[in-house]
């Protein structure tokens, strides 16, 4: 951008991803840094998707939760660093999400959670007792109520539901109560 010194890079993320407590609409993370190193190392949420200087500067003004990262000579640092803000924004998406999964009665619950442990829509049904139209009812509630778009959306939250709490888990397991 501008004269090469200012350089950038855009991820299409999930169709629903959920950034901030309540928000689940941006679809690109937006990063921007500098070619030598000289400017702090920026990345941000957008609905913009940038191809040219003036979706750039769009996306730039029309960005939110804004996550930066020192500028620093040692590779080691700005590697913990960078593993640092992945972290902040996979625990700001699972936080976020589970503010969501509060509006799930505890049925539609457990038809999440099982989605999220890959079952299929026949065998949630036998596992709980209910009919297939039944568990697809529940299906449609939950991507109502958590704002997705289609099955895709729900299995994808479903599972990255499911990824993080296993492994937190996990985790508190290995190192006991914090």
């Amino acid at each position: 951008i501008g004269k090469g010194e200012k350089v950038w890079m855009l991820a299409k993320l999930p169709e629903v991803f959920y950034p901030l407590a309540g928000d689940g609409v941006e679809q690109y993370l937006l990063g921007t840094t500098s070619h030598d190193g000289t400017m702090k190392t920026e990345v941000r949420f957008s609905s913009i998707r940038v191809v040219c200087q003036n979706t750039f500067n769009m996306a730039m003004k029309n960005s939110r939760g804004v996550i930066s990262i020192r500028h620093t000579t040692n590779m080691r640092q700005k590697l913990e660093m960078a593993a640092m803000v992945l972290l902040h924004v996979l625990k700001a998406r699972a936080t976020s999400l589970d503010e969501a999964l509060r509006e799930l009665t505890h049925r539609e619950m457990e038809v999440f959670e099982l989605i999220g442990q890959g079952v299929g829509t026949r065998e949630i049904g036998r596992r709980l007792g209910l009919n297939v139209k039944t568990v697809a009812c529940h299906k449609h509630r939950i991507k109502k109520k958590l704002a997705l778009r289609d099955a895709g959306d729900l299995y994808r939250q479903a599972i990255l539901w499911h990824e993080h709490h296993l492994s937190e888990l996990t985790s508190h397991a290995k190192t006991g109560p914090s």
